[in-house]
């Protein structure tokens, strides 16, 4: 996964040249929506419909592959594009209020995520199979 992190950086480097910074953001985002939602569709099929296995690996694969869209567009280009949108004035102003909210969003998802997958917290019964 890291090799391929890597290699999805050094394409971004070439893509970034040709394409432009924002179609290759939004190309990004549209790309990594749709295997996130063909992963969770994936992982809500139920035991009788195909093994566990495959399940896993292909969920697994699927991740691999968000992974490399994350790197190959998302991840290199949101810095360059932090200074771009605002304008000059409320540039400084723009780029705090946007920490902040992401800083705030951080702190609720680490305080939500172990309660989620704690089974004696929630009891959202993660890793039992779906009963249809």
């Amino acid at each position: 996964m890291y090799g391929l992190a890597i290699l999805a950086h050094l394409l971004a480097l070439i893509l970034m040249r040709y394409v432009g910074r924002r179609k290759l953001y939004m190309f990004g985002c549209l790309a990594m929506s749709i295997t996130l939602f063909i992963m969770g569709g994936v992982s809500t099929l139920g035991p009788a419909s195909i093994n566990d296995n495959t399940i896993a690996w292909t969920v697994g694969a699927l991740n691999v592959l968000v992974t490399f869209w994350y790197d190959l567009t998302i991840g290199p280009v949101c810095y360059s594009l932090v200074s771009e949108i605002p304008s000059t004035r409320l540039r400084v102003k723009t780029v705090s209020l946007g920490r902040i909210a992401y800083n705030v969003a951080s702190i609720v998802a680490n305080v939500v995520m172990p309660q989620m997958l704690a089974q004696e917290a929630w009891n959202l019964k993660v890793g039992e199979k779906l009963r249809c």
